[in-house]
């Protein structure tokens, strides 16, 4: 395969909509250089003009021949797992409803489950548990 050739034009419109409003980076990235090698461009170019490595540009490439618009996406699950995630929410949000702050509750949750994240991914668990913290040491919790 030398170059990405036959795409319909409804793909070429999925393309440069995922270039244009995917949120995204990898995805559009993978749109892009998906585009650039149908209009032609060899694959040096390309790397070139997304400062991509060549390895990365052929596995787009052959996923896309195998797997169309899809392979553009990352798949679920990928990354780093939180530590939090098997936590018991009801032992969580009984811990977070008696603290003030982001930072006492993370040193309990550490104590409690010998646990350690920053502040921010605390702060972003609780976020999702709609649980949210006051900002004066003085208040209460709220859960939202």
């Amino acid at each position: 395969m030398k170059n990405i050739t036959n795409l319909t034009e409804k793909t070429v419109d999925e393309l440069n909509n995922i270039i244009k409003f995917n949120e995204k980076f990898r995805a559009r990235k993978r749109a892009e250089a998906i585009l650039l090698s149908y209009k032609g461009k060899t694959v040096n170019e390309i790397i070139g003009i997304l400062d991509l490595q060549k390895q990365a540009v052929w596995k787009w490439f052959r996923n896309f021949e195998k797997n169309g618009i899809e392979s553009l996406h990352e798949k679920p699950g990928r990354g780093r797992k939180s530590p939090l995630r098997d936590l018991n929410i009801d032992e969580v949000k009984a811990i977070a409803i008696n603290c003030p702050s982001v930072p006492i509750v993370n040193a309990r949750i550490r104590e409690k489950f010998n646990i350690k994240v920053s502040n921010e991914t605390m702060r972003k668990f609780l976020k999702n548990l709609q649980i949210k913290l006051d900002s004066s040491k003085k208040s209460t919790t709220k859960e939202t």
